[in-house]
């Protein structure tokens, strides 16, 4: 049962997160993986430049979102590549369908309530772990967030609650881009102002 380590299988897929400011061309980047299918969260296909367009949801609801994992599974459309483009927002369609479907997760302000956190967490992770088992490729991206400590800025993939950690755990990749004068690049490891994971030894920066 055990395997040497020249016998050990390498995983064939990757799955990544890739976060900065908007208009770095993080979507543009993450559309350029293999035979990609985008679910549009945030609204910016059009913004895309149309060589890198490609089937696409635009997504108006969870319950489409969930309907369009399940036209995948079936073999319909011929992809390798899974784009979730933004995962913040694709956060807020999750939360938007738990307040619908019980209103105890409602705060009276419209906002999602404590436990209401605790059900989207249990969405998140069930998604993560359903889309994993499709065998394919998936890029998230993700706009920027600072935090500061003191005077010193932090910069973090704007995603709220525990999802980000949950998220961080099942990637292989975690790249932050960002200007460098006229080029854009993109480093996948860890710094002390930004985060990143580089489970794939690539090199540390990228144009």
């Amino acid at each position: 049962m055990f395997k040497k380590p020249s016998e050990l299988e390498s995983a064939s897929t990757v799955k990544m997160l890739i976060y900065g400011q908007p208009g770095m061309g993080k979507s543009t980047l993450a559309l350029s993986a293999p035979e990609p299918v985008l679910f549009d969260f945030d609204g910016g296909v059009n913004r895309v430049n149309k060589a890198f367009q490609c089937p696409t949801l635009q997504v108006q609801s969870w319950e489409q979102t969930m309907d369009a994992l399940e036209e995948l599974k079936s073999g319909g459309i011929s992809y390798q590549t899974i784009v979730i483009d933004t995962a913040g927002k694709m956060l807020d369609y999750m939360s938007d369908y738990i307040m619908r479907n019980d209103s105890k997760m409602k705060m009276r302000d419209g906002s999602l309530a404590l436990k209401g956190y605790g059900a989207r967490r249990v969405m998140f992770i069930e998604f993560l772990s359903r889309v994993s088992m499709m065998g394919k490729n998936i890029v998230f991206v993700a706009h920027e967030r600072e935090d500061k400590d003191g005077d010193t800025r932090y910069v973090r993939p704007d995603m709220g609650g525990s999802s980000l950690g949950d998220l961080i755990k099942e990637l292989d990749l975690v790249g932050y881009m960002q200007a460098s004068g006229k080029d854009r690049t993109i480093c996948w490891t860890p710094e002390e102002k930004f985060y990143a994971k580089n489970c794939c030894n690539l090199p540390q920066w990228q144009k």
